[in-house]
């Protein structure tokens, strides 16, 4: 039997993102355990605020500032009994990689 999974990443570095699911792409080729892998880019969202810079009646002192998070898509296929092997790679991973580079990390799993 076969898993289908997806692993969406967000953050708001494209550059350190970029180099992350390059890296974890090579790694699930180099395991002879998944298949059709798929990797694929999301759509960017912006979100835009806006602040009054001056504390008086001045409405036209306004400053805006944007954030942009970025959002990358794994899909692929392991066989079952690899599940929990797998599982717990990406764990480790995640705990190191996480903290600095992730805003938001989605797992689902199709059986």
């Amino acid at each position: 039997m076969i898993c289908q999974y997806k692993i969406t990443f967000t953050s708001y570095t494209l550059h350190l993102l970029e180099f992350f699911c390059v890296k974890l792409h090579h790694i699930l080729n180099s395991s002879i355990a998944f298949k059709k892998i798929r990797y694929k880019s999301q759509t960017v969202e912006i979100n835009k605020t806006t602040v009054l810079s001056s504390p008086h009646v001045n409405k036209k002192a306004q400053d805006q500032f944007e954030t942009r998070s970025y959002s990358r898509i794994f899909l692929f296929q392991i066989p079952t009994n690899y599940n929990e092997k797998f599982l717990l790679i990406l764990n480790q991973i995640l705990k190191k990689a996480s903290p600095l580079l992730f805003l938001n990390v989605e797992i689902t799993c199709k059986s």
